[in-house]
């Protein structure tokens, strides 16, 4: 039984407001998904007239991960112990939210129809412990795809995230609904070959190119479609891409508007589906003409790697030291 198990914050439209107006419990967010009578009359107004623009625009929005400063992964406060899985242009829409509702190794908290009333949103309160955020929604989502054949959106990989809230007066709510635990996330072994950044992650490297590209005043967004390409790419690092596409964007006066731009870089996480890489901003750096410097990969990092490794081994399973093959194997027995 969860009740209640965790706050995450809640924002006022539009999608450009990224400070939250307060942080609200799963209880009071199911009940203004179902009585709240402006979510209503907005809800169906927006319905006689639906547009992702728009959308942006009318609705308030919560991020179900966590509590926030300000909304991106680096302003997280605290997780919430919550997950939202968003399916988007459902063809069966009361078939799979019985489905999901009633599916017991899976039991949702809350669900409810999303403002466009052909998708739909699903919370799971979860085992934070057993991996990270990215992990377990993926965990979920795969199962979801084999259970009912539907693919969620991959955007809200992080807490972050936002999610509209629409007007559901039939929305689906149990606060008994247990704790959904994953089997623990594998240890991740890093074995790739030299980046053009040396061992940063992508965050860290985007924008070590950004301000180069700020200081040298080169523009890779010259064009519509170089702009969609860039969008689609810094698309795939999630709410963190955002302010880092306007401040690409703001290197060419054309695409300076962040009113303007803003509702793009919507359309660019909900539509994303992984075909654009971040590797795709990198290669528009490089043939812009932007110098990135090569670091190879240490022995101590692979060392870690293997440590890590081990430990996850040993706590597994018995191993003993092999004198003959001079190998750690498993204990016969």
């Amino acid at each position: 039984m969860i009740k209640d198990k965790g706050k995450f914050s809640y924002f006022r439209r539009p999608i450009t407001n990224t400070t939250p107006l307060k942080d609200v419990s799963i209880t009071e967010a199911a009940d203004m998904i179902k009585h709240d009578d402006q979510l209503r009359i907005t809800t169906e107004t927006f319905r006689k007239n639906p547009d992702s623009k728009t959308k942006t625009q009318v609705f308030d929005y919560v991020t179900f991960g966590g509590t926030f400063k300000t909304r991106c992964e680096t302003g997280l406060i605290q997780t919430s112990g919550y997950i939202c899985l968003d399916f988007d242009k459902v063809a069966d829409l009361p078939t799979l939210k019985i489905g999901i509702t009633a599916d017991q190794d899976f039991q949702p908290v809350l669900a409810f129809t999303s403002p466009s009333g052909n998708g739909l949103k699903v919370v799971y309160a979860i085992d934070e412990t057993s991996g990270s955020f990215t992990y377990i929604y993926t965990v979920i989502s795969d199962a979801m795809a084999r259970k009912f054949g539907v693919t969620a959106d991959k955007a809200p990989k992080n807490p972050a995230t936002a999610c509209f809230l629409g007007h559901d007066p039939n929305c689906y709510f149990n606060a008994d609904a247990p704790v959904v635990v994953v089997a623990p996330e594998p240890p991740k072994i890093n074995m790739q070959a030299p980046s053009i950044l040396g061992h940063a992650t992508d965050l860290d490297k985007v924008k070590k190119a950004i301000e180069q590209l700020e200081e040298k005043r080169i523009d890779i967004v010259g064009s519509h479609e170089k702009m969609v390409n860039i969008g689609y790419s810094l698309a795939s690092l999630g709410e963190d891409g955002r302010e880092l596409f306007h401040r690409v964007c703001a290197i060419d006066g054309h695409y300076a508007d962040r009113a303007r731009m803003d509702p793009k870089f919507d359309d660019f996480l909900q539509k994303s589906r992984g075909e654009v890489t971040i590797g795709s901003f990198f290669h528009a750096c490089k043939e812009a003409g932007l110098e990135l410097k090569v670091k190879g990969i240490s022995k101590p990092t692979i060392a870690l790697s293997a440590n890590a490794v081990e430990k996850y081994l040993s706590g597994k399973y018995v191993m003993r030291y092999n004198d003959v093959t001079g190998r750690v194997q498993l204990q016969d027995g």
